[in-house]
């Protein structure tokens, strides 16, 4: 096989599959009974269900509703540190029942 031969040959395949994909890629728009309309917020939030790379909305809001919770019972706590009210006074010199 010569060179011009091959290199028609090489066309001929390159001509064949640009129009193959040309009469491929002229098919409807809607698709699979989605209407255009659908589809664009299909494709405008993809997971609506999360909201970020590894959380659903409901997932957030817990680790909310926890951080909150643990953040109270700890400024609580650091309150009654605070005030001296955490522990029993120690200025007396009688011993008191536990």
């Amino acid at each position: 096989m010569s060179i011009m031969t091959k290199r028609r040959l090489g066309a001929a395949c390159v001509l064949a599959a640009t129009l193959g994909g040309l009469v491929a890629g002229c098919s409807s728009r809607s698709t699979a009974g989605v209407s255009e309309r659908q589809a664009r917020q299909i494709r405008g939030n993809l997971t609506p269900q999360m909201d970020t790379l590894s959380q659903r909305w409901v997932d957030v809001d817990n680790s909310w509703a926890l951080m909150v919770n643990e953040n109270m019972r700890m400024m609580r706590e650091d309150w009654r540190r605070t005030m001296y009210i955490d522990r029993a006074s120690r200025l007396t010199v009688q011993p008191i029942p536990r």
